[in-house]
């Protein structure tokens, strides 16, 4: 699990279906409080949105990820 604001442009650009330019977008607009903030961004859709969420990435202002148990 790890916090969006705190990934490096290398980490954002390994995340499946998320280009360098998107990488690029998200750098210079974060923070962000929620995942959801970030269908305000041209390129950001669906794909790259499961993505995040498969890999355990979030946002600033979210609760941290419930593991399975």
């Amino acid at each position: 699990m790890k916090k969006l604001h705190e990934m490096s442009k290398k980490e954002l650009r390994s995340i499946p279906k998320l280009g360098k330019k998107l990488a690029k977008r998200i750098m210079q607009l974060r923070p962000f409080d929620d995942l959801e903030d970030l269908y305000s961004i041209n390129g950001f859709g669906d794909s790259v949105y499961i993505s995040l969420k498969i890999l355990g990435i979030y946002a600033d202002n979210e609760p941290l990820p419930m593991l399975p148990q």
